[in-house]
């Protein structure tokens, strides 16, 4: 058994919205790592730092599929196992920061129930999913409230809409998403700032992005 390196050239592969490199890469055939650590995507990773913040209109290098050669005997039954490759979701759940634990929990994705439980200790609630899935429901506690979150559509943080999506997945009142900034917008991020004790200037500076991208996770 040989692995030998794949032949053809590489493709380009213009981002839509809510793709990430997850879904791109299983649509291709590719795990989500072959494709962001190839060489090529040097540029892409330099500019978006993490694997699942892409922006609509991003360039992604697609490498060749390698191929593998085997030598086999003839005349006796040969088993392979496909891997396969879930997405984690990861999500918690919490009132002032105190974590709702125990809550029961339904989970859909793309509108198929896929699991059903408690949230653990922590408020958490954690699943493995289909890397092209493109929203998750979670109907939680009785009688049941309802989440909606959008997969693989988290842009940038240095944009308005990765303000939005973080701010807004983080429980902070943003109002109506727009693409420039709002006085909605500004009551949030002076609310996160001073949550997170920050100065209270209501702008997207530097160390309120940084703060906001680790809260946020990404």
């Amino acid at each position: 058994m040989s692995p030998e390196d794949g032949a053809g050239p590489y493709r380009d592969h213009v981002v839509q919205k809510g793709e990430c490199i997850t879904s791109i890469s299983a649509a291709h055939g590719h795990f989500w790592e072959s494709v962001w650590n190839d060489p090529e995507n040097a540029g892409l990773r330099e500019l978006r730092k993490h694997p699942n913040i892409l922006m609509e209109g991003d360039s992604v290098r697609i490498p060749p599929i390698r191929s593998r050669t085997f030598t086999l005997d003839t005349g006796l039954m040969h088993r392979f196992r496909r891997n396969g490759i879930p997405a984690a979701l990861r999500l918690r759940f919490t009132d002032f920061d105190q974590p709702r634990s125990g809550l029961p929990y339904k989970l859909l994705i793309d509108g198929v129930q896929v699991r059903e439980g408690t949230l653990d200790d922590d408020g958490r609630l954690e699943a493995l999913i289909d890397p092209e899935a493109r929203q998750a429901v979670v109907q939680l506690g009785v009688p049941p409230e309802e989440h909606v979150f959008l997969l693989g559509q988290v842009p940038p943080v240095t944009e308005i809409s990765g303000l939005y999506a973080r701010l807004g997945n983080l429980g902070y009142p943003t109002g109506t998403a727009a693409e420039s900034m709002t006085e909605e917008l500004a009551a949030a991020l002076r609310q996160f700032q001073r949550d997170r004790g920050i100065p209270e200037t209501g702008e997207p500076d530097e160390a309120t992005r940084e703060k906001l991208q680790e809260a946020h996770g990404c």
